[in-house]
């Protein structure tokens, strides 16, 4: 089989949902296959995609502590010219306090976070 037609295959298939909204790229993100995420990023998948509870692959990468994942898929971020629109870094002290007063869903077993927010 030509790579044209593996790719082809793959971009395809990059959009197909779970039934909670995780494509191809969250699931792959959630296990830390980086194997397969150079793979869909590479056909296509959208890194700024979100699942029906609001949440990117970047961020299930990151919730399951998965460190390799979240730097391809940020590096996939920066290539796509997504640019944050506000960026904010709160350390373990911070985001204890936060999650304490709006309980926003913050890993609080981390040493730091830093929070990316885009426009759109």
């Amino acid at each position: 089989m030509k790579i044209s037609a593996v790719f082809s295959w793959w971009h395809k298939h990059t959009r197909i949902r779970t039934q909670e909204g995780n494509s191809c790229l969250h699931i792959a993100a959630e296990k830390g296959s980086l194997d397969i995420l150079p793979i869909l990023l590479k056909a296509g998948a959208d890194v700024a995609a979100k699942n029906q509870a609001g949440n990117t692959s970047v961020w299930l990468a990151m919730e399951h502590k998965h460190e390799a994942a979240v730097e391809v898929l940020l590096q996939a971020i920066i290539a796509a010219g997504i640019i944050p629109a506000g960026l904010e870094m709160m350390d373990a002290p911070a985001i204890r306090a936060a999650e304490d007063f709006v309980q926003a869903g913050y890993p609080t077993d981390v040493e730091a976070l830093m929070i990316a927010e885009a426009d759109g």
